[in-house]
């Protein structure tokens, strides 16, 4: 028998706050939670003075965690190495339970990363012709006979818990193209590399935020190539058709497949989530109308302006879809979104069904650093905050946490204990009763 004592318990229900509370364990399950000293004496005694101690946080957006094709473009796996060290900086960011959302992936290829981590990992399938015709119309490298011989039946039958990720950076003219497509064209043609803003930059300036020739800006182009040090080595026309040729060949057939995909969730009955952004925030808004269990992802995506985002989620949640935020990168590396302001809105207005990470290239904030942000400032309560990152998700989509996500007798012992002045300071990570990680570094 374990206790954690002397903490703030947070439950993740979006109620319940303990102070000075304990939880006791057995093995791999909660036995006992209350408020005081625990009534009995145990052998194994956590100290959580100063800390929050609140259920691990379930992650149902992250790509790069198997060794199977990356993003909605079908791109070449990460290697073992690569994908090992994505898994451990989950796991010191508080994060026990993850959603594998490269939907590509076979059983075969998720099975291979579980036995790499104590992680808890599920995986969605997108395993849809349409799907597939996206992907190849912009990459494909990364996909084989083995995954374009592979249905959404298939998965979902051998444990894929739902639909998605639908629509991508890559395939919507988003991060993906800024971060790695846009950014390889132009070297090969100039040897200039870009950093993915001004890939950004460019791109908003050919086709603007919703990926549209009529939004063609000649002089912001010339600006953007002249600061960048592009002028002369290649023409406007030829910076023009490099990102048309990047972006547009599976814009249309990628929101060809979201409706593919709503079908596919629907007549299995799970969930199903899409890239939310300015170029295909239409599509959703007319899936959510029309289908259940949508999920709009990063719905903050920096594609939108702030007020737009607002109406956007605000439209989903009220035709019954459900709204998640991503952190992204807007706390560290700061290369794809640098803004945290939407979150504070966001929270505010009480639109916030899950928060997750995203990618960012690698280069993802835990959804702590956002729970951190909007508790201090005022933009909601900590329990509710809370809740966004564990229980919600457990509850609004089956199947990703089993027994989890929140502090309750009987369910499984994933617990974390945070920084009660800075709850992204991660202390202690303990999945089904073991500790795994000890002072914010991973046990080896």
């Amino acid at each position: 028998m374990s206790v954690i004592k002397g903490g703030t318990l947070v439950t993740g229900d979006g109620k319940t706050v303990i102070k000075n509370a304990y939880v006791r364990f057995e093995n791999d399950l909660i036995v006992d939670f209350g408020e005081g000293e625990c009534p009995t004496t145990d052998n194994d005694v956590i100290d959580a003075a100063g800390c929050v101690v609140m259920p691990g946080v379930i992650d149902h957006h992250i790509h790069g965690v198997t060794m199977g094709p990356l993003f909605p473009s079908g791109a070449k796996p990460l290697s073992r190495e690569k994908v090992s060290s994505h898994h451990k900086k989950l796991l010191e960011q508080g994060i026990t339970t993850i959603l594998n959302v490269d939907g590509f992936a076979t059983m075969r290829e998720v099975n291979e990363a579980r036995a790499m981590t104590p992680l808890r990992i599920q995986t969605c399938t997108s395993h849809t012709a349409t799907n597939f015709k996206a992907a190849l119309a912009v990459d494909g490298s990364g996909l084989t006979e083995e995954h374009l011989n592979t249905t959404v039946e298939q998965m979902l039958k051998e444990g894929a818990i739902m639909v998605g990720e639908i629509g991508g950076g890559h395939t919507l003219g988003g991060g993906g193209q800024d971060y790695l497509y846009i950014p390889k064209a132009i070297k090969e043609k100039t040897g200039v590399e870009l950093e993915p803003m001004q890939a950004r930059r460019l791109k908003v300036a050919v086709l603007g935020r919703h990926i549209n020739l009529d939004n063609y800006d000649s002089e912001a182009v010339k600006a953007a190539m002249k600061e960048f040090g592009l002028d002369g080595l290649m023409s406007e026309e030829e910076m023009k058709q490099t990102i048309c040729d990047c972006v547009l060949p599976s814009m249309d057939v990628a929101l060809d497949a979201f409706t593919e995909a709503a079908q596919a969730g629907m007549r299995y009955g799970v969930p199903s989530l899409y890239h939310n952004s300015a170029p295909s925030a239409e599509r959703i808004i007319e899936l959510s109308e029309k289908y259940p269990n949508i999920i709009a992802a990063h719905s903050a995506h920096p594609s939108f302006e702030l007020q737009e985002a607002l109406e956007v989620a605000r439209i989903i949640k009220e035709n019954g879809g459900l709204i998640d935020l991503a952190t992204i990168d807007c706390y560290g590396a700061k290369k794809i979104c640098d803004s945290t302001e939407s979150f504070t809105a966001f929270y505010k207005e009480d639109l916030v069904d899950m928060i997750s990470t995203d990618y960012a290239g690698g280069n993802w904030d835990s959804p702590l650093c956002t729970l951190e942000q909007v508790v201090r400032e005022g933009s909601t309560t900590l329990e509710k905050a809370v809740a966004t990152a564990t229980g919600n998700v457990a509850k609004m989509i089956p199947g990703i946490a089993p027994n989890a996500g929140v502090i309750a007798c009987g369910k499984l012992a994933d617990i974390i204990l945070v920084d009660e002045n800075d709850l992204a300071n991660v202390k202690r990570v303990i999945i089904g009763g073991k500790t795994i990680v000890h002072d914010g570094k991973l046990i080896d």
